[in-house]
């Protein structure tokens, strides 16, 4: 595929997206040659969803100028494959297969692939959902992993996108997003009554996985260092460094992770013709020797020998 053909994939993929989620823009992930874009919007009687998969390097929804916000409409995301970063209102989550959350277009907010991913959106009146919740409006991000409500909120939500849509009536739309909504109502009241992080170790913990988790989204920016993850996950850089006191430091974490996305790569038989240079490139490294010299550190052999040996094994 060409440069050409590429970028035009992918202005109709983010196009697509915004025809049906709104204000959402998109950004290429510049470790990717290829990209992977698909959405399939579905309305079952007036009850709508929209599947999305891609291997995008960014998803963003940035809150407008002035009076210009649309509060109408939130999401209530599902991970269905793959891993990703969702950050919100200052908060930085990974999303695995499985884990949902709540998302407002009002707030700045935005999704990192790690890789391919793949979710459904469900779409939701979040004034609706206000009215009915215990303490007003809903409390966004990650909905807890476990309990009856959540057992019972991934049912539903599989059985729905396996449902026919054309011969959904109106009445039968209504009663599913009733149903959406009261299992959503008690997983968003144990959300609200959960206390943010009281344990020091839990804390730290938590933000620990999610740079971990930041920094494979964020491989091939050249600019990942301690100071701009820390920007980016909203924390001091103090605390950022708390967090890897034990096993691997943050630079080591980095490193080990570029490195070993660069191994994958060059053992990968799709990506014989592309030269040893622009692999490292792709993950982050900007200095041909100083790959080399961490790439023989960690593997002991040097890239071209690992190449080599892969293809021969």
């Amino acid at each position: 595929m060409t440069q050409q053909a590429l970028m035009q994939d992918f202005a109709n993929w983010t196009q697509a997206l915004q025809s049906v989620c709104g204000r959402f823009q998109s950004w290429l992930a510049p470790e990717h040659s290829l990209f992977i874009g698909e959405i399939l919007h579905h309305d079952i009687g007036g009850f709508e969803y929209t599947t999305i998969s891609t291997n995008a390097g960014r998803i963003a929804c940035e809150r407008p100028p002035g009076d210009q916000v649309d509060d109408r409409t939130c999401f209530l995301i599902v991970q269905e494959a793959g891993h990703s970063v969702l950050r919100h209102q200052g908060e930085a989550v990974e999303l695995r297969p499985g884990d949902m959350a709540l998302m407002c277009p009002e707030f700045d907010c935005d999704i990192l692939p790690c890789g391919l991913i793949r979710h459904t959106s469900f779409h939701l009146d979040r004034q609706a959902l206000g009215r009915r919740l215990a303490g007003g409006d809903p409390r966004f991000g990650k909905l807890p992993t476990s309990g009856l409500t959540t057992l019972l909120l991934r049912s539903l939500v599989s059985q729905v996108t396996h449902l026919d849509a054309q011969a959904a009536t109106p009445e039968e739309g209504a009663a599913l997003s009733e149903a959406l909504h009261a299992l959503l109502i008690p997983a968003l009241d144990q959300r609200r009554d959960l206390p943010l992080e009281s344990n020091e170790h839990q804390a730290l913990s938590g933000l620990k996985r999610n740079a971990l988790a930041m920094i494979d989204a964020s491989l091939g920016q050249p600019l990942l260092s301690p100071n701009w993850l820390a920007q980016e996950l909203g924390v001091s850089v103090r605390n950022l460094y708390r967090a890897f006191e034990e096993g691997d430091s943050i630079c080591q974490s980095i490193m080990r992770a570029r490195l070993e996305r660069s191994a994958a790569d060059l053992s990968s038989p799709m990506l014989q013709s592309a030269s040893i240079t622009e692999i490292a490139y792709r993950w982050g490294f900007t200095d041909s020797a100083h790959f080399s010299r961490a790439f023989r550190k960690r593997f002991a052999c040097t890239p071209k020998d690992y190449r080599r040996q892969s293809a021969n094994s």
